[in-house]
């Protein structure tokens, strides 16, 4: 920036243009486009080779931890001005055992319009880590739809409450950019029962 001005966050140089996943074969795909602000004088031209990077979350249990979640590559560019435009390729990495909980809070933070916080490493420079924010869908997008309950009872249990038991059936709308192949084993609706008209929603 000059004039002795910090330079500002990785998350104001980079922008996430699109974002897709897709089911390929035994794994899934990333295909992305971004671009990024170029800080060299336009005087300075320079096309570079496909750059290799990591992407990471941070631990929900240790922030000082980071897990690898995506292996990604840039397709070549050139330095334009006044942003470099990327178009990026490649595909989730295996998890840990202990990344289920880091994984699941990422992905609910997507869909609930609530940015996360990255890790952004390449093996070029292996000590270097840059954070970066990946933007959440905005407006939330609405999953889980038509969700209905059939052939529901009701009995006392002997502890004196309530059992109820049911079949739920529901339709499940992925957010733009999935298109994944999923395997839907449970669904865990929070259902509230009312003694009379259900209420409008603002009341």
């Amino acid at each position: 920036p000059g004039n002795g001005q910090p330079l500002p966050p990785a998350s104001d140089l980079v922008t996430l243009q699109s974002f897709r996943l897709r089911s390929e074969d035994v794994r899934l795909a990333i295909y992305a486009n971004a671009t990024v602000l170029n800080p060299t004088p336009e005087n300075i031209h320079y096309t570079s080779d496909p750059i290799p990077f990591t992407i990471s979350l941070p631990d929900v249990n240790n922030s000082q931890e980071l897990i690898p979640i995506a292996s990604i590559r840039t397709a070549p560019f050139s330095l334009t001005h006044p942003n470099i435009s990327l178009a990026l390729t490649g595909h989730v990495t295996p998890l840990s055992e202990n990344a289920s909980k880091t994984v699941s809070t990422f992905l609910a933070n997507y869909v609930s319009a609530q940015d996360s916080q990255v890790a952004i490493s390449t093996p070029l420079i292996p000590e270097l880590f840059v954070n970066a924010t990946f933007p959440a869908l905005r407006p939330k997008p609405q999953i889980l739809r038509d969700v209905t309950i059939r052939n529901m009872k009701i009995k006392t249990s002997s502890g004196g409450g309530m059992l109820a038991s049911g079949t739920v059936y529901a339709q499940v709308v992925l957010p733009p950019g999935f298109h994944v192949g999923l395997n839907v084993t449970r669904v865990l609706p929070d259902v509230l029962i009312f003694d009379g008209e259900v209420p409008d929603e603002g009341a």
